[in-house]
């Protein structure tokens, strides 16, 4: 089923039952050095305030083909996503009628100086600037350094470890709660799918991994559904605004409204892009 087929009924199947939900502890199966993050003290000032915004960590280490062209494809699949995400956040900013930080943006995982390079050029060309946003960095950095550095961590000795997202994960994101404040995105962009690819890496990292509580709040959409990277990253930026106020939270409308607008845009974007409905065989394409 195609996404502008259903995408009309999503708000009619939202399940509305606030019900309190049951949560695990999200530091129970890390490790001690990612644990450690939660206890040291933030060395960075955000552009928008005394501590840095939320943090999307945008993991490229799963590599770049050595073929130029599957390369070049690739590079523009990633920039393609990036581009529709960063638009999306600025024109949203400027229709705002108070002050929000955006989260900030962080490619790591680059092979090399050229992949990083190149990918940042394509990047500018597709959102027609000399200059990334200030918000935005791309490097050669490992994911596992970028986490022990300072601008991942956090001084809320309460507040769960980075968390990488993975639509195979075994636990989900309390919808409830405010999502953490450092979230880690696959660069995945692959044809058809490939199970477990996030899961496993997350697994091999020692990073805890979750998903999107997509069965808990619509019923047409697969548990399971991998959904593209914008889509991702414009729903966790959502959800983090509609978290702003603190007497939201504890409702799962806050997470409800960011999935089902970034789902939305994605569809108008990507019209002819299926959804993988539970019992449907349409599991190929991405």
């Amino acid at each position: 089923m195609l996404i502008k087929e259903i995408i009309e009924k999503v708000n009619d199947d939202l399940v509305k039952d606030d019900n309190a939900l049951s949560t695990t502890d999200p530091n129970q199966d890390a490790v001690p050095e990612i644990n450690e993050l939660g206890t040291r003290l933030q060395n960075e000032v955000s552009i928008h305030g005394e501590f840095p915004p939320n943090i999307l960590v945008c993991d490229a280490g799963y590599g770049f083909p050595r073929e130029n062209r599957p390369f070049q494809e690739k590079l523009k699949a990633i920039s393609n996503q990036l581009a529709n995400f960063l638009q999306w956040q600025m024109e949203e900013d400027r229709s705002a009628s108070n002050d929000r930080s955006f989260a900030r943006i962080q490619v790591v995982g680059c092979s090399n100086e050229r992949t990083r390079l190149d990918l940042q050029e394509k990047l500018l060309e597709k959102l027609h600037s000399s200059t990334l946003p200030s918000h935005v960095e791309i490097t050669c950095q490992s994911l596992e350094d970028f986490l022990s550095s300072g601008p991942a961590v956090s001084s809320n000795n309460d507040e769960p470890v980075p968390v990488y997202l993975s639509p195979d994960a075994d636990e989900t994101l309390d919808p409830q709660m405010k999502p953490p404040r450092v979230v880690v995105i696959g660069l995945l962009i692959d044809r058809r799918i490939q199970p477990n690819r996030s899961k496993d890496r997350a697994s091999k990292l020692h990073i805890v991994s979750k998903r999107w509580p997509l069965e808990e709040c619509f019923l047409e959409i697969s548990a399971n559904e991998p959904l593209n990277v914008d889509c991702i990253l414009e729903g966790m930026q959502q959800w983090w605004w509609n978290c702003g106020n603190a007497e939201a939270v504890g409702s799962k409308e806050n997470f409800i409204q960011a999935a089902s607008q970034a789902i939305n845009h994605h569809a108008q974007r990507h019209p002819s892009r299926p959804l993988h409905i539970p019992g449907s065989n349409n599991h190929d394409d991405v």
